[in-house]
């Protein structure tokens, strides 16, 4: 899910290519249109992120939270959407947000706290897909795309600030005295 967040751009692009505009926020599949797709906040002022949009998910979900009941709304919309919605959320309003991820450790219905970003850096699945690394002593992101031919690897730490500009200079025709007066000047 994390390699593939841009293509999650497809329902928006196919609002505007068959409606002319996009769907406002709240109503797109996405954005909040159905219940079995969004973001609920836990007791403690966190939040959970739902993706139970496949019917298998759903059910779990509703078995999980103790709601089965609400297991023929996953694609409910408009007022029905909103009724079921305000379900969930009063369900997910009952527990902490630690309390909810022990629970969905447990089971597979795609639902996952949301992180903040000092937690996301320990995250798993981001440390098995090598999305930080550490160059002499930085800690730094790594490119996003990995290909299996060509694994990412830091083969030499970055340049120091201006540790080039001479030897570029030079290259590109500068004399020795023009670089001097560029470095007596503070321009490099």
């Amino acid at each position: 899910m994390t390699d593939a967040v841009f293509a999650h751009t497809l329902f928006p692009l196919l609002a505007v290519l068959g409606l002319g505009h996009a769907v406002p926020r709240g109503e797109d599949v996405l954005s909040g249109g159905m219940p079995s797709y969004g973001v609920y906040a836990t007791s403690d002022g966190r939040h959970l992120a739902v993706s139970a949009m496949e019917p298998k998910f759903w059910q779990m979900l509703c078995t999980t939270i103790g709601r089965p009941d609400l297991a023929p709304f996953a694609f409910a919309t408009g007022s029905e959407g909103q009724r079921i919605r305000g379900e969930l959320e009063a369900a997910f309003a009952g527990r902490s947000l630690a309390e909810w991820s022990t629970v969905f450790e447990q089971v597979d219905c795609c639902v996952t706290p949301v992180l903040r970003f000092e937690e996301s850096m320990e995250n798993e699945h981001l440390q098995a897909r090598g999305m930080l690394v550490e160059v002499n002593g930085v800690r730094q992101f790594a490119p996003p795309f990995k290909l299996s031919e060509s694994p990412f690897a830091v083969r030499l730490p970055p340049p120091e600030a201006g540790e080039h500009s001479a030897e570029i200079l030079l290259a590109n025709g500068f004399s020795n005295d023009e670089i001097a007066s560029l470095r007596a000047q503070k321009v490099i």
